[in-house]
């Protein structure tokens, strides 16, 4: 458990560094406390809907304008800091899985078919 414990705060630090190099990487002078900051309140936003879509999204959009980490009028630099934390954190994950269970179907012989439950019927 607690090896568990430790792999999953090293891979979440990795998302709250890589949150930090984008912004970095658009020229902005974000401190590293803020950013983690930023992404685990955004995480915490994202728990009652499924992968945080909408609500994670919406907290990685506001809250650095909140924070004072990005003036007034800066939405292109926030929306590409989103949109590209979210391809690199969530949707390269799902996208990643879609084809490894595509490929493990195809490797036991074809389409996995899934039949009703005649007990309900």
């Amino acid at each position: 458990l607690v090896w568990t414990i430790f792999l999953s705060l090293v891979a979440w630090a990795a998302e709250c560094l890589a949150y930090y190099f984008l912004w970095l990487g658009i020229g902005v002078k974000a401190s590293m406390g803020a950013c983690f900051f930023i992404y685990a309140v955004a995480t915490l936003f994202g728990i009652p809907a499924p992968g945080g879509v909408g609500p994670t999204d919406a907290a990685l959009y506001f809250l650095p304008e909140t924070l004072g980490i990005v003036s007034e009028n800066s939405g292109a630099q926030i929306t590409f800091v989103t949109i590209l934390t979210r391809f690199s954190t969530m949707w390269f994950g799902v996208g990643l899985g879609a084809f490894a269970l595509i490929r493990v179907s195809q490797m036991l012989g074809g389409a996995i078919e899934i039949k009703p439950d005649e007990s309900t019927t």
